[in-house]
């Protein structure tokens, strides 16, 4: 069983105590509850408290949580929990160091409020902390923080100000007081004798003036001299081509890869459109690259998402449709409405059409008036260019990984490339099964020399073939080489792996099994292999890694090992890397 420390690095890490891990938005989940964090109490009942808070400033510097909201969530746990007041203190001292924008701060204030048992929320230690977070900050970065989005999580800058009583010591941090609560005129006014914050006023009256801008070239003027984020510009002005020319030169690479599907909806990446050489110049920029700290496997989901952003099509029939989904291979159209899902077949673009016209005429006669649409135009394809660039830029993000100075078995127990191409990865959709696969074992031969990756072949018994993977591949290359003839599986287990390494004498830290499915894992044995190889092999803190791409969440929770040394992983996405690295190097 594992101990409270690490069942608390577990929740931290992916957000749940048991060793496994599924991606998904855990916002939207029941993974924030009370009866989620166990850990906590147990650590505090062991006196050992004063550990926990460490534990979160530590996650939350490393980087390697693939939800920071976990961090926010357990620290507001440790706030409002009765029985440690030296623990509540030291959750409030914290909340500067882990909630470092103004949303981890108002989703640490809606953490508090939901985990209160009374509506009283706003105590001393609360208050304190909050008006710390907000005065610790130099005027012309609370001018910034106010001025960008008014809310997250519900809850606004004026609401939390107005709770916590916040006043300023100084006039410039006054002023802006003054302006989130009356608005900039109000303060200019009443500030009007004081010159030294005549500058941030002027600042933020820029800022209002340009919220409100419906002169195009005017707003592009403003933004360019501002150099303001895209959380400053309003979604209105986010549907025009000139905006976006000047956004692109300002944004950090890991926001521009994840709205390229966005740009590609709006037609703005068309081969003749100005903003293909910006963007090709920001993914080729090798100071956004170093700077951006990229893991090769966000590169590649967003890749993927841009590639196939032309198989989306948007759906307008009523509120409660909320997205339309053709997927060009299966010929089939998924409408996710908000009382469930249910899927229909179609056959071409003209049948989509048929129905999109009949759709049309019946809201017509049901509102009796109203415009019919008839037009479907399929979304642009994606520009050959930009998929180009973001396939090149799978390298130089490669380079980045810190290395772990560890020996890695990975063992790709799946059908080769061509024999499943239809097969796609639980939530992570569109990637294929294979391609995930390799974007795991790639990152870790880039980072790491000792990295042996294998297939599971079966002949009279059950041996093991390299796989040529080399540090200058792109994913696309390596599939080339997955081409080997066997179409049909062995039946596999994964201690077959760690018995394997066994007799040959192979000395490996961590063992990854890539595969679609496997849900009758037994945990006894692959338990009882792993201590086994530990002992014999002299490989005191050896892992392993079960990784199991098409899996569905619900059938896998009974399959669960539970092993220290031992993580399951169901399912893909960009994060998947990272909880393989982290717990690798014994982060959780």
């Amino acid at each position: 069983m594992a101990s409270p420390e690490q069942r608390l690095k577990r929740f931290l890490h992916y957000g749940t105590e048991v060793p496994s891990y599924q991606p998904g938005n855990r916002l939207m989940s029941d993974a924030y509850q009370p009866t989620e964090l166990p850990c906590i109490d147990a650590m505090i009942a062991n006196e050992k408290a004063s550990d926990v808070v460490p534990c979160i400033v530590k996650a939350f510097s490393d980087g390697y949580s693939a939800h920071p909201e976990m961090l926010i969530y357990a620290l507001a746990y440790c706030a409002k929990q009765k029985s440690n007041p030296q623990l509540t203190a030291a959750a409030y001292k914290a909340l500067n160091t882990v909630c470092t924008t103004p949303e981890s701060l108002f989703l640490f204030v809606k953490f508090v409020k939901k985990l209160s048992p009374t509506k009283s929320v706003w105590g001393a230690g609360i208050r304190k902390a909050v008006k710390e977070w907000y005065l610790k900050k130099d005027a012309k970065t609370l001018a910034e923080i106010v001025t960008t989005r008014k809310k997250y999580h519900r809850w606004s800058h004026k609401d939390i100000m107005r709770l916590i009583h916040l006043k300023a010591p100084d006039p410039e941090k006054s002023a802006i007081i003054k302006y989130v609560f009356y608005g900039i005129t109000t303060a200019k006014k009443e500030f009007a004798d004081v010159a030294e914050i005549g500058e941030v006023l002027n600042y933020i009256q820029s800022i209002d003036d340009f919220k409100k801008m419906t002169d195009t070239q005017q707003a592009v003027r403003t933004l360019e001299a501002l150099h303001l984020t895209l959380d400053h510009v309003p979604p209105s002005m986010l549907k025009n081509r000139e905006i976006w020319s000047v956004l692109i030169g300002n944004l950090p690479l890991r926001v521009l890869i994840n709205n390229l599907e966005r740009l590609g909806y709006l037609g703005f990446l068309q081969p003749e459109s100005p903003l293909v050489p910006r963007v090709l110049d920001a993914l080729r920029n090798e100071r956004l690259i170093a700077e951006s700290r990229l893991h090769p496997a966000e590169v590649f989901v967003a890749l993927k998402k841009y590639e196939m952003s032309s198989r989306y099509v948007p759906w307008n029939r009523n509120t409660s449709a909320r997205k339309i989904r053709l997927c060009q291979d299966c010929e089939s159209v998924e409408i996710t409405r908000s009382n469930g899902v249910r899927t229909a077949i179609i056959t071409s673009w003209l049948c989509y059409e048929n129905r999109a016209v009949e759709a049309a005429k019946k809201r017509k006669e049901r509102n009796g008036s109203g415009p019919v649409t008839t037009e479907t135009t399929p979304p642009p394809k994606p520009n050959v260019q930009i998929l180009m660039a973001m396939k090149e830029l799978f390298i130089p993000t490669c380079k980045l990984l810190a290395p772990t100075g560890l020996r890695y078995m990975v063992t790709l127990h799946m059908k080769p490339f061509g024999w499943h191409g239809w097969e796609r990865c639980f939530h992570g959709v569109k990637l294929m099964l294979l391609e995930a696969g390799l974007v795991t074992a790639l990152s870790l031969l880039h980072a790491d020399r000792n990295v042996d990756v294998y297939r599971p072949f079966k002949t009279d018994t059950l041996t093991y073939l390299p796989i040529k993977l080399t540090t200058d591949m792109t994913v696309e290359s390596a599939l080339g080489v997955c081409m080997w003839p066997q179409p049909e599986l062995p039946t596999y287990n994964p201690s077959s792996e760690i018995d394997w390494a066994k007799e040959n004498n192979k000395q490996y830290d961590v063992f990854i099994s890539i595969m679609a499915r496997y849900n009758k894992t037994d945990s006894y044995l692959i338990n009882k292999c792993l201590d086994s190889y530990r002992q014999s092999m002299n490989v005191p803190n050896a892992k392993v890694i079960i990784l199991r791409l098409r899996s569905q969440s619900e059938s896998a929770q009974a399959s669960v090992v539970d092993h220290p040394g031992v993580l399951d992983i169901v399912g893909f996405d960009e994060n998947v890397p990272r909880i393989i690295e982290a717990f690798s190097r014994g982060a959780f």
